[in-house]
């Protein structure tokens, strides 16, 4: 889970809000009150008011230009309210009256990091490492820095530099996400236990190891866990995204109870703002719109195979087309996005109010979310109403919940009418036809059918594998017993991922079936080289109760066809309609049995299977879901469509 970089405002405990109303009253009488005007606005962050106390430190700053705790305070409080640049100038500040002030040149560090000045960030981190006194917080936040400039070698020393001052959950935490971006689940998993174990009330540690359980499958325990940290820590941003992203994947879900949880949960992080766009906003229903896509995902992700064709096939003399980048990662995928772009803004290390002033002041009439609850998510930007019109689609395949999103974009297949419109907050427009799947470039040949060569039938899986849990492992163990000589391949973690094995594994063993039978294999760059994983599976299963969508076009592609089971209590039918684009239809089952069936059938006539596979390519080239032209106006019509009934609004 990413660092949390939205405001977090915890619930104010009575005496903590009687204490903070009777200091400022005091202020009132004692304005000039240094020692009184620090302790309130220290009191004001730690009730969760960081603006109290930035309109606190502002004053005292001006008052005593020299006095290096007023310019620090004031920088954490900034950075409380994601305002990294102005916490960067505080803090910069700071420190040059105080130089051997290591707090301030941690948290200078972290502001550095966050307006993308990493080189910088990475400097000071390692200037404050060498100095002699330094807080178990302080190493904390440099722990945090070093990880995300890539020296993992001194986030390891700045955590374990702060377990030697305390035995603390939130180090162990730390340590976890450390471990698991380091590729050792084992001591990853270790640590975030640890932290639950020091910290069995901390949402953050609570968060750390449901996240670490969703990711292996096994959403039932992992949700529970982020469940209570959001009950305990309910302005969490990330730790709701992930209740939100990851609620499909609970076999024991409630749709209806889904859609409620979410449109609380987002009603209390993103509170209704005024629009940030101008009243005086043209509403002439044909010019030219300018439509904005805002993302974290314009690089190497499963995202630029369905956004590159709106780019790439768009009406440029209908439509001016922002891109509005989120977060630092780029590649040659982010180039090829920026060229395709009229123009290419960063909303990385901006505010939620910066960020949408600026779309709002570039006339955006369309802003379109390519994220919704999904990592690095910038919901918050959308909360603010920077355009007229905003929408949903493609990266988050249900409603986001949020009150400022006007519609949502989807097909008819994979959301027909009905429940989904009573739950949805956002309104749903409907395609007829299938959104554009982009088939990789660099993709090898199809393989031969793996059957005909081996002898017996290989299922499986190539997707995240934090979508095969305990509903998947139980269907895949009947499966296995159904068709004795068969086999499964899963993808794991790249690296020591014995846990991960062991969970899914466990399954077929208490199913009595052999759980060698499954084979997993560690997720590769580049694409292509995974690709090849392919070559030795007859028949992808799809993944459930949480649909694969990128994942069944790819096998597709691969030659590989994709067996989909299509439950009618599912929040979304993305595999039966992709398959039903795809003019495979006769491979989407309604049960278990039915699923079981099919598969058995196609065991029973290898050769059927194999001259399946040598056609499937062509066949998936020829269908709507490759259609770029065809796809692209429907959504340009949508955005017409969508703008024409702004314009009649009264």
């Amino acid at each position: 889970m990413k660092k949390n970089t939205s405001i977090c405002f915890k619930p104010i405990p009575i005496q903590s809000q009687a204490d903070l109303d009777e200091k400022l009253s005091l202020l009132k009488q004692r304005p000039k009150d240094v020692q009184l005007s620090l302790e309130t606005a220290v009191l004001a962050l730690d009730s969760g008011q960081p603006q109290v106390a930035v309109n606190l430190m502002h004053r005292l700053s001006r008052q005593q230009p020299r006095l290096g705790i007023a310019h620090f305070t004031l920088g954490r409080a900034l950075s409380a309210m994601d305002d990294w640049h102005g916490a960067s100038d505080a803090l910069t500040t700071a420190l040059s009256l105080d130089p051997s002030n290591g707090g301030c040149c941690a948290r200078l560090a972290e502001a550095l990091l966050r307006i993308g000045s990493e080189e910088e960030a990475h400097l000071l981190a390692r200037q404050a490492m060498a100095l002699p006194v330094l807080a178990v917080e302080s190493f904390i936040l440099l722990g945090d820095v070093f990880k995300e400039v890539g020296d993992l070698e001194f986030a390891d020393c700045a955590l374990h530099k702060a377990l030697e001052l305390r035995d603390d959950g939130r180090v162990h935490h730390k340590l976890g996400r450390l471990f698991w971006s380091m590729k050792k689940f084992s001591q990853s998993t270790f640590h975030h236990r640890r932290a639950v174990d020091l910290s069995p009330e901390d949402a953050l540690c609570l968060a750390g190891l449901g996240d670490a359980l969703i990711s292996i499958g096994d959403a039932e325990s992992g949700l529970r866990l982020m469940e209570k940290a959001y009950s305990l820590d309910p302005g969490n941003k990330d730790v709701a995204s992930v209740v939100a992203f990851a609620g499909n994947t609970d076999p024991d879900n409630n749709p209806e109870q889904y859609h409620r949880q979410c449109a609380e949960m987002m009603g209390r992080l993103f509170p209704s703002c005024p629009p940030a766009f101008s009243p005086r906003h043209d509403r002439n229903p044909e010019r030219k719109l300018r439509i904005g896509y805002l993302s974290p995902d314009f690089r190497t992700h499963a995202m630029m195979h369905w956004v590159a064709p709106l780019l790439e096939a768009r009406h440029s003399d209908e439509f001016e087309v922002m891109c509005f980048a989120e977060g630092g990662t780029e590649d040659r995928v982010t180039e090829h996005f920026r060229s395709l772009a009229d123009r290419w803004f960063t909303t990385t290390g901006k505010s939620a109010a910066e960020a949408a002033r600026k779309i709002a002041s570039l006339g955006v009439d369309i802003l379109v979310d390519l994220a919704g609850a999904t990592a690095g998510n910038r919901l918050d930007i959308f909360a603010f109403k920077p355009a007229p019109v905003q929408v949903a689609m493609l990266g988050f395949d249900r409603s986001t919940c949020l009150q400022a999103m006007d519609w949502r974009i989807s097909t008819a297949l994979a959301d027909p009418p009905g429940e989904v419109d009573r739950w949805s907050v956002d309104r749903v427009w409907r395609l007829e036809t299938s959104f554009c799947y982009a088939p990789p470039t660099e993709a090898p040949e199809v393989a031969a059918a793996p059957v005909l060569k081996n002898g017996f039938i290989t299922f499986g899986f190539l997707g995240n594998p934090a979508r095969v849990g305990r509903v998947f492992m139980e269907a895949a163990a009947d499966l296995l017993k159904a068709i004795p000589e068969s086999r499964l391949q899963l993808l794991c973690r790249e690296g020591e991922d014995e846990a991960h094995q062991s969970f899914k594994r466990g399954f077929l063993s208490r199913a009595g079936v052999d759980p060698d039978r499954v084979d997993f294999r560690p997720r590769v760059l580049p694409e292509s080289r995974f690709l090849e994983y392919y070559s030795d599976i007859d028949i992808t299963l799809n993944s459930f109760p949480a649909d694969g969508g990128t994942t069944i076009c790819e096998s597709l592609w691969m030659g590989v066809p994709v067996l989909v089971l299509d439950r009618a209590e599912a929040l979304r039918h993305t595999g039966r309609a992709l398959l039903t684009y795809a003019g495979m239809s006769d491979w989407v089952a309604t049960g278990i049995e039915d699923w079981v069936g099919l598969a058995r059938g196609w065991n029973e006539n290898p050769q059927a299977l194999a001259n399946l596979r040598r056609d499937l390519r062509g066949k998936m080239l020829h269908s709507c879901v490759c259609d770029a032209p065809r796809a692209v106006r429907a959504i340009e019509d949508a955005y017409r469509g969508m703008w024409r009934a702004w314009c009649g609004k009264t």
